[in-house]
């Protein structure tokens, strides 16, 4: 009966010899487990023979990557919206920059000749809150551009906003002083004085449209404190108005 033998160097991709299995299976009188057999030890030789195949490592996120990933989004989004937050108008409507005075006038007022001391605290904030984000975050600042200004139909007065940030904040450095005397020393008379002085600045403004603060201003830009692009800026702002105007 012939045999069939495989060296120990069989290459991968040799065959089974049909015929002779067919013999062998004849002359034992075996079924086809002899045959399977076979094709399986083939199999597993031709498999020993191929080389090993290192696996492409994947490297997947983990979760403290997806973390970091997550909160440096949102920390870019926190600074977005504080970037769009802490913003001026530019220009600014000086229709609602004189409402907004008269608002200013009339608290003042109370304040002082009702002795009404809390009143100079939500100047201070509307102050503050205006030089900072202009009308989003002050209470006047918003009844005045969506409420008021709309109700009157005043054809808008566009004026650069840079000078009109700084009258603001010179309000809320007089505002805040007030506020110090009045509830940190306890002084309401000078509290009240200074509140004065913010009442005569704001009734200028809400009458004749004098601006004190837009008027120091200029004159910081004339002496060179102001840098010039502001400067372009501002008189951009009054060619586009005086060209507005003579079109009209």
């Amino acid at each position: 009966m012939p045999s069939i033998r495989y060296g120990r160097h069989t290459p991968a991709s040799s065959t089974i010899d049909e015929s002779l299995v067919t013999r062998q299976r004849d002359s034992r009188g075996g079924g086809e487990e002899a045959l399977l057999f076979l094709k399986l030890f083939v199999e597993l030789k031709a498999g020993a023979a191929r080389p090993y195949r290192r696996r492409r490592q994947v490297d997947y996120p983990t979760s403290s990557s997806v973390n970091l990933s997550y909160n440096s989004d949102r920390r870019w989004e926190v600074v977005l919206v504080a970037a769009g937050l802490l913003s001026f108008p530019h220009p600014v409507n000086e229709v609602s920059a004189r409402l907004v005075a008269g608002g200013v006038v009339i608290m003042c007022a109370v304040a002082i000749s009702l002795d009404q001391r809390w009143l100079i605290a939500v100047i201070a904030y509307g102050f503050v809150a205006r030089v900072l984000t202009g009308p989003t975050l002050s209470p006047l600042g918003q009844l005045v551009t969506r409420v008021i200004t709309p109700l009157l139909g005043v054809a808008a007065k566009p004026v650069p906003g840079p000078p009109k940030r700084f009258a603001q904040g010179i309000g809320a450095v007089l505002s805040v002083t007030a506020a110090v005397l009045a509830f940190w020393f306890h002084l309401p008379v000078a509290a009240y004085a200074v509140l004065g002085v913010i009442t005569v600045a704001a009734t200028l403004e809400a009458v004749f449209a004098l601006c004190l603060g837009c008027a120091i201003f200029a004159g910081l830009m004339r002496v060179g404190v102001i840098p010039e692009a502001v400067c372009r800026e501002c008189n951009d702002i009054r060619n586009r108005t005086q060209a507005a105007a003579r079109g009209a």
